[in-house]
């Protein structure tokens, strides 16, 4: 009886150390859920976060997440039946862009205003960047079968141009203008997933990334009669930063190591600090290159005041000129992916 005793302790005692794994799990996946939903609600109730305040309260949410996931590491990682993954995905986004769509706007608008001037009457519209392209990929290692850190790498790219036509008696014009903004953001976050039945699964996740940003603008203007002596800018400015990016979704097993997934995400990343090249061609046939930092300002024009966005080596000014400040490339909005994650 007593070698029978014997017999049964181990199993016993295998049993209440992996029951204390799953409380150990438990307790971790509560925090996590807790955690990710207020993060969440800030991302999409405060979104786009223009109150430092708020952006504050976002960054420690998620900094107590990371802190977390530190703490319960090395209980963590002796979960049981996990699997490294990686999720592969593409999709469109929507763009905010409020710097670059004003800038290209007031430009526009400050040509359609001087040609009325001068007799010329203009058609057609100043087309704002709305919606992209974004994909990317993720690296997720798992702590519990529910929750995961993952590392990955996206790119994000919105452009959108316009042209419009000026007449005067039997001479014509056509201006077009073309921004373009893209970002490598480099990831980071923490993912979970909660299942709904045998094959499909609900997913949460939240992060931060880097930006590797550029903007790249070109505005000229074609044809006979053109009153200025400028036809063509071009500039390409490029800077980094900080943005946050939470989102939800739905996973289905399509076999025993791949699944399939949609998801829908929110973005707060307004990145500032651009630099780099301007080019102005001359219709006499000579261009001026220089070098400078994006600004962002109002311009009054007659009765009307129009936002402005340029590169220059130093700061605007002017009697016409105020609000001046350096300019910010905004990739803040929500994306929609489908992807495919791949078990090891």
């Amino acid at each position: 009886m007593t070698k029978g005793v014997r017999e049964k302790e181990p199993g016993v005692n295998h049993d209440r150390t992996r029951l204390h794994r799953r409380n150990e799990d438990a307790s971790f996946d509560l925090a996590f859920i807790d955690m990710t939903s207020s993060i969440m609600k800030r991302l999409t109730g405060v979104f786009p976060m223009e109150k430092e305040a708020e952006v504050r309260h976002f960054k420690r949410d998620f900094l107590w997440l990371c802190v977390l996931s530190v703490v319960f590491a090395p209980a963590l990682l002796r979960a049981e039946d996990s699997a490294v993954s990686i999720r592969l995905w593409g999709g469109m986004t929507y763009l905010l862009a409020q710097d670059v769509n004003d800038g290209n706007k007031g430009r526009n608008d400050l040509i359609i205003s001087a040609a009325a001037l001068s007799g010329w009457s203009a058609s057609g519209n100043t087309n704002p960047i709305r919606t992209g392209n974004e994909f990317g990929g993720d690296l997720i290692i798992p702590f519990t079968p529910r929750i995961g850190i993952g590392f990955g790498a996206g790119y994000v790219q919105g452009t959108k141009g316009s042209d419009i036509a000026f007449s005067k008696g039997s001479s014509g014009l056509t201006m077009t203008s073309t921004p373009d903004i893209a970002a490598i953001p480099l990831r980071a976050g923490l993912f979970l997933n909660l299942p709904l039945g045998e094959k499909a699964c609900f997913t949460a996740n939240a992060g931060a990334a880097y930006y590797l940003s550029k903007y790249s603008y070109e505005w000229k203007m074609e044809g006979a009669g053109y009153w200025d002596d400028v036809d063509r800018i071009a500039y390409e400015v490029s800077a980094n930063g900080l943005g946050f990016h939470g989102g939800i979704g739905l996973e289905f097993d399509l076999a025993a190591n791949l699944v399939l997934f949609i998801e829908g995400q929110g973005r707060h990343a307004k990145i500032g600090g651009f630099s780099g090249t301007i080019e102005k061609h001359y219709k006499e046939g000579w261009t001026y290159s220089g070098e400078g930092n994006l600004y962002a300002y109002d311009l009054k024009y007659g009765a009307s005041t129009l936002k402005q966005l340029d590169v220059r080596e130093a700061e605007p000014s002017g009697s016409s000129v105020s609000n001046v400040r350096e300019a910010n490339v905004d990739f803040s909005g929500l994306y929609a992916v489908a992807g495919i994650k791949i078990r090891f």
